[in-house]
């Protein structure tokens, strides 16, 4: 499933192949041109890169960072453009998956440990408050909750062979080259780029540090932050032009968005793995480290992108502006919360459910206990990348740990685009290996 290989297949079938294909394509130029165009790119991406490149490629539109994809548009009347993206990615995971199990390629077995597990407990509980009321109603409301545990399960099933971790690494400079390019139409669009701005599918505009109009709300925004700190690791890793341009680039879109919850988020992360790199270095290496960074934040605290972080505390203290606002949200939709939550329904909306919230979104539909067990798989999580002690598992970490800190307020798990990432990030944490539980798994020789 790495390409298009039919090296036994006769030369007839093969032409007949060909033909039906033209066939289709030139009857989709006729009738969908758009249509013809997509599905000469997917097989083009398939021959180049395998499969993995068709899987990456539909993540990262659902996620919102693919150029000129509204992914919050609608396909149907009911199924917006993410989902149908995620859907492919799921269903090529799956048949992937199921090919290289069939061909006996070399695979792990799939992990059972207590963030897998939760997951699929996360899963039932979404899928019995959803029996339990009425989801049909709101499906926009629904998708995110069940995106988020199957995106983290479809990724361990991905994961469990060799040959998807190498076609994974084939499929990395198409990622770098795609998501680069977001980060530079978003800040193109920040200082007044109109196709930039449609680019990134710009939502609608407010004042941000560029001036009036500057600060672009999009759907990539919140798991651009994801591949920030994954930017942020490797250069620790491979520091160097090209990874620290990257940073760098990444570090001012995340500026430009102009989110004080994700500045201090993003913060948090960004301690973790600087943490972790100094207990790997010298004394003299330390010393550097802990300068550099210190100027470093001397810098940010400094800018304006400093100055509306520090405004958080400003707002809270006089009773005004965004925290204040987001305060009174969270204070009128307490008393709803319940043990088990108010479930997908119209009346959910109703009583208060917000875009601009996170974790108090999830109290009012899920409940307590569906909030317990999210936060319990973004702590295993955490706890899995940690206790790898390899640069992977403290970057998955500092990525869960910027969740766990954004959860009062930024929607990371049930904004749908964003939580097709974080679904996956928690599936990779669940196939880490835990330092000192043993070695790892051997793959499961051919029968």
């Amino acid at each position: 499933m790495d390409g298009f290989r039919l090296p036994l297949a006769p030369s007839y079938v093969v032409l007949g192949a060909v033909g039906c294909i033209a066939l289709l394509l030139s009857a989709l130029m006729i009738k969908a041109p758009l249509v013809a165009i997509a599905v000469v790119g997917v097989l083009l991406l398939t021959a180049a890169l395998g499969m993995e490149g068709l899987i990456v490629v539909s993540l990262l539109g659902a996620c919102g960072l693919l150029p000129f994809v509204g992914a919050n548009d609608f396909v149907t009347d009911n199924v917006k453009v993410y989902a149908l993206l995620f859907l492919l990615s799921m269903g090529t995971i799956l048949v992937t998956y199921s090919a290289r199990v069939l061909s006996h390629k070399p695979r792990w077995p799939v992990p059972v440990n207590a963030l897998s597990i939760g997951l699929v407990v996360l899963l039932a509980y979404v899928g019995m408050v959803a029996l339990a009321s009425n989801p049909k109603e709101v499906p926009a409301l629904a998708t995110p909750f069940f995106i988020l545990p199957l995106c983290a399960l479809g990724t361990i099933l991905w994961l469990s062979h060799e040959d998807a971790l190498a076609g994974l690494r084939r499929a990395l400079p198409l990622v770098v080259a795609i998501v680069a390019a977001w980060a530079l139409a978003y800040d193109a669009g920040a200082a007044g780029c109109g196709p930039c701005r449609e680019w990134v599918s710009t939502g609608m505009t407010n004042d941000g540090l560029l001036g009036d109009g500057s600060r672009l709300y999009t759907e990539g925004q919140n798991s651009f932050l994801a591949l920030f700190l994954i930017a942020v690791a490797y250069s620790l890793m491979r520091p160097g032009a090209l990874s620290i341009s990257l940073v760098s680039l990444g570090a001012l879109t995340v500026a430009l968005q102009g989110s004080r919850a994700q500045y201090i988020a993003v913060l948090f992360g960004v301690a973790l793995l600087l943490i972790w790199k100094m207990s790997q270095l010298r004394v003299g290496g330390r010393l550097v480290l802990v300068v550099v960074s210190g100027l470093a934040l001397l810098a940010i605290a400094s800018s304006p992108a400093g100055d509306r972080a520090a405004s958080v505390y400003t707002d809270l203290q006089t009773g005004t502006g965004t925290g204040a606002y987001r305060v009174e949200l969270i204070e009128s939709t307490a008393q709803e919360w319940t043990p088990l939550g108010q479930g997908f329904s119209t009346n959910t909306l109703e009583l208060g459910y917000d875009v601009d919230l996170g974790l108090p979104n999830t109290l009012l539909v899920l409940g307590y206990l569906g909030a317990v067990i999210q936060l319990t798989l973004l702590g295993l999580g955490i706890w899995r990348g940690v206790s790898a002690r390899t640069l992977t598992g403290m970057m998955v970490a500092a990525i869960l740990l910027m969740v766990l800190i954004a959860r009062p307020t930024l929607p990371l798990l049930e904004y749908g685009h964003s939580a097709v990432m974080y679904g996956a990030v928690l599936g990779f944490a669940a196939v880490l290996t835990v330092a000192g539980a043993g070695r790892r798994e051997s793959p499961t020789p051919p029968t």
